[in-house]
């Protein structure tokens, strides 16, 4: 991959959890909650919203995403959703987190808000069109569910056998500290868990249910 010229922002503060985690999922699945809450647990975790309207997949400087992940605990958002598997091989005991909704519900609130997202030449490799086109041309946003869904079960796929690396998490329909803390090993916080806008959950997709099961060994 090549360079580009990115303002990369090295915070301060060194990591303070022993293991990482990474959160694959993509946009409006509760990514920014899910960052809060690690938070709150004490992971230093970010997103790369500071920087991430200069990458694009393809030209990212790999070097760069790796410092940025080795200066945190936790990371989340793109590109790292598209970059498990450098990540995996680059850091070990990495702990990965899938979040997910059901792809109706996803498909729905991505037609709501594509408008609003302006990560340019990323956005249209991560959904293969300008977000903002789907107000004129409707049945891009089932393309873009069509590569959500994709991604998800490329991740799934990926870590079959490795039960212990992968949560696979639908926030909407389980927004509690359990799955996480017991899948980190960590105590649950005082604290509620920061869930915001909370909305019904239709049932998790069959087919990622069919594909779980596998990674858990059922």
């Amino acid at each position: 991959m090549t360079g580009t010229n990115l303002h990369f922002p090295k915070p301060f503060e060194k990591p303070h959890k022993a293991q990482k985690v990474i959160c694959l999922g993509w946009q409006k699945t509760g990514t920014s909650t899910l960052i809060r809450a690690l938070r709150t647990m004490g992971y230093k975790s970010n997103k790369c919203v500071t920087y991430q309207t200069h990458l694009a997949y393809g030209r990212v400087n790999l070097n760069h995403v790796l410092e940025f992940v080795a200066l945190n605990d936790s990371v989340s958002d793109f590109p790292f959703p598209l970059l498990y598997r450098e990540i995996d091989e680059h850091f070990s005991g990495c702990r990965f987190i899938l979040t997910t909704r059901d792809p109706c519900e996803w498909q729905e609130s991505f037609e709501k808000h594509a408008h609003r997202l302006t990560n340019g030449k990323i956005d249209e490799t991560i959904y293969g069109f300008n977000p903002k086109s789907v107000a004129d041309n409707t049945h891009l946003a089932q393309q873009a569910c069509d590569r959500f869904m994709a991604h998800n079960q490329e991740i799934i796929r990926y870590f079959e056998g490795r039960q212990g690396d992968l949560l696979v998490w639908d926030l909407t329909a389980n927004a509690e500290w359990g799955p996480l803390c017991d899948f980190l090993n960590e105590p649950q916080p005082e604290e509620p868990f920061p869930w915001t806008n909370k909305a019904p959950s239709a049932p998790f997709s069959s087919t990622l249910k069919t594909l779980l099961n596998k990674v858990k060994g059922r």
